[in-house]
């Protein structure tokens, strides 16, 4: 299959999955109903993609597939039980959609729509017979992994600050970046995008990382940052000064 070919039915898996979604977004009335089946569509699509048309044994793409299936069922359910079945609102997509609400499920339909397509790109060299290189298809598996805990655990430490406090959150990973989860989830791709290098698949896998790095780090922070700014103020200004933005690391004037 050619990568077109594999783009083609990604195309009408995210579409079939789209229209899954829009029910539950009439139903709860929540655009952030959309980020649920954010991991749910993208791991369908490649699990779907790799039974149908892989030229390899099933078993040997176990552990990749394994990594995709536990990321998007980690993702979708901490969603699930953290945004849409508590009377919880986001404040991003309240914002999109003061006055707009069926016209901005059409354009967040077509954006998430185009990225998941992007990132169910990286699972193409699964359905290839790309030879692989013992060491960088063991670091991938590894980097993936890690940053899968990481991500899981970044995400579970903003839920439980926010249950007990109002202010930003500055513990745990979140002492490193102001946006430890949008880093691993991007740290996560790059390990499944890289399983294949240096085969000239490796170049297709690795556009759907690219493009979710640009979007996160150009787009999705920023944007999220105008909120957090607007909300906390003076408190927000003081986090940016010694708190990193995007990639970890130990912040400035504070005791380690």
């Amino acid at each position: 299959m050619t990568p077109l070919a594999y783009w083609y039915y990604a195309v009408w898996i995210i579409l079939i999955m789209m229209a899954i979604a829009l029910p539950w977004i009439l139903y709860y009335k929540k655009l952030h109903v959309f980020d649920v089946f954010w991991g749910i569509n993208i791991a369908v699509g490649i699990i779907a993609l790799s039974v149908y048309a892989s030229v390899r044994p099933l078993i040997e793409l176990a552990i990749p597939l394994l990594l995709i299936a536990a990321w998007g069922a980690r993702l979708s359910l901490f969603l699930l039980y953290t945004r849409i079945l508590p009377s919880h609102s986001d404040r991003r997509y309240q914002a999109l959609s003061k006055n707009a609400f069926y016209s901005t499920i059409l354009k967040q339909g077509l954006i998430q729509g185009a990225l998941q397509t992007g990132l169910i790109m990286t699972g193409f060299p699964l359905i290839v017979t790309a030879p692989v290189l013992p060491v960088v298809w063991v670091g991938g598996i590894l980097v993936s992994a890690i940053a899968l805990v990481l991500e899981s655990l970044a995400d579970w430490q903003l839920h439980q600050h926010k249950q007990t406090h109002t202010g930003l959150c500055q513990t745990g990973l979140w002492r490193y970046s102001r946006h430890p989860n949008y880093f691993f989830e991007w740290v996560f791709w790059m390990g499944i995008g890289s399983l294949y290098i240096p085969h000239s698949s490796a170049l297709v896998a690795l556009v759907g990382p690219t493009t979710l790095f640009i979007v996160m780090y150009f787009i999705t922070g920023p944007y999220t940052e105008r909120l957090s700014a607007a909300k906390h103020g003076k408190s927000f200004e003081l986090l940016c000064q010694s708190t990193p933005y995007f990639f970890p690391r130990r912040p400035k004037n504070r005791a380690n």
